[in-house]
């Protein structure tokens, strides 16, 4: 059976430093399975920010093939550019699948509209479609905004809403990386029928082991992720103040690293100034920022009170990195952490409380060690990619089968 898989930001097999992913792990098991898959995905890296040095189709064994679309690229995430690129892959996409005529698609959302255009089909032949929800655009990305690109985004919000409309009403099933992602697009169909649904995180792939002696002796808490206005570090900056002044032996002994860059990066320097142990790094590898989690002892996660997120990569980087985790994210993270006993989730504005977290688990190794192994165990057998993979291929070719059989 031809499968493809259509999606915007994930890296490729064909990329530099590539080392596993959601869609690499999926096609590998299809292509097992004796499938023949194909990726379509832009000229553009959304991790890099550059343009990949191929355009047409590229065949990567075990991954199966890959086929580029031109596109523009784009500097921020929250930008006009970015919905330009979006806009252009969507239409280039619908092309290519057009063409390829692929039993079953997954379509990555966003970009809006996509799913709606490959359902369309040629010559009345149309593919099952399933769409996998990894972003709630525009929605998470509005939320967070400032200035103009809060206000442009806000003029486009209706239309946006109307793609994601019509993507919603051509889908046979729907797959979301948590709860709260499918449910978000569930609540966009506006017909009665209703189609299967899966949860299927994002997940990680599995670290290299590390033995107990590395683990207790890890230092530093870390944040690793982009520097945007979609997390608070004014209040994590606020919270790491009063735990210099309150315990300044643990702030020598575990400095705070800000790993990462965006718009945000400024504002940051000015309000880190002040403080004794804060270091802030630019943009690095992803390989290199994985082994700078694998040697700190605690990972923040400081998203905004309105931050439109359910189970976020970072709570599985950092869990699979050995890390206990203290976020302000409130929803399904928090209710993962408490359930595995894997880190506090605290409220943003309480910086007391907030600080009594981070010098909690910095005091207390014991427990560390624990939850570093539980989340690395737990992420290994439950949320790896190939794991994952294996859980998506058997929903698409579920939802593709329970499809022919109603059309008999």
């Amino acid at each position: 059976m031809n499968i493809a898989i259509v999606h915007y930001a994930e890296e490729l097999p064909t990329d530099p430093g590539f080392v596993s992913s959601r869609y690499a792990s999926l096609a590998k098991v299809l292509v097992a399975r004796g499938h023949e898959p194909v990726r379509i995905a832009p000229t553009f890296s959304h991790r890099r920010k550059a343009m990949r040095d191929r355009q047409g189709t590229v065949h990567s064994e075990p991954w199966g093939a890959i086929h580029l679309v031109e596109t523009p690229g784009y500097r921020s995430h929250r930008s006009l550019a970015r919905l330009r690129h979006l806009r252009t892959f969507a239409r280039g996409a619908a092309q290519v699948a057009a063409r390829l005529r692929p039993d079953v698609i997954l379509s990555g959302c966003p970009p809006a509209g996509l799913a709606a255009a490959l359902a369309r089909g040629r010559n009345g032949r149309r593919p099952t479609i399933i769409v996998d929800v990894r972003d709630l655009w525009p929605d998470a990305q509005r939320a967070t905004s400032r200035g103009l690109t809060r206000f442009g985004l806000r003029a486009v919000t209706p239309l946006i809403r109307k793609q994601v409309a019509r993507d919603a009403n051509s889908v046979d099933g729907i797959v979301g990386i948590s709860q709260h992602y499918a449910t978000w697009l569930e609540r966009h169909r506006t017909i009665a029928e209703q189609v299967p649904t899966a949860i299927v995180p994002l997940g990680t792939r599995p670290p290299p082991h590390a033995t107990e002696d590395e683990t207790n002796e890890r230092r530093g808490v870390i944040f690793a992720g982009s520097l945007t206005h979609h997390f608070a570090f004014d209040a994590l900056l606020g919270a790491w103040a009063i735990l210099e002044r309150r315990r300044p032996d643990l702030a020598a002994l575990h400095p705070l690293t800000l790993l990462g860059d965006g718009a945000a990066r400024r504002d940051i320097h000015e309000r880190a100034a002040s403080l004794s142990h804060v270091r802030i790094v630019g943009r690095i590898p992803h390989a290199d920022a994985f082994e700078a989690m694998e040697r700190a002892a605690l990972a923040v996660a400081p998203y905004q009170s309105d931050a439109a997120m359910g189970l976020p990569n970072k709570l599985f980087e950092y869990l699979s990195a050995r890390l206990p985790i203290v976020s302000t994210l409130r929803g399904e993270m928090a209710q993962f952490l408490g359930q595995h006993d894997l880190g506090t989730t605290v409220d943003e504005g309480d910086l007391q409380g907030y600080a009594h977290a981070m010098i909690s688990w910095l005091d207390d190794s014991e427990r560390r060690t624990l939850a570093g192994h539980h989340g690395h165990d737990l992420t290994q057998r439950d949320y790896n990619h190939d794991v994952l993979g294996a859980r998506l291929a058997d929903f698409l070719l579920a939802v593709h089968e329970q499809r022919a059989s109603i059309r008999g």
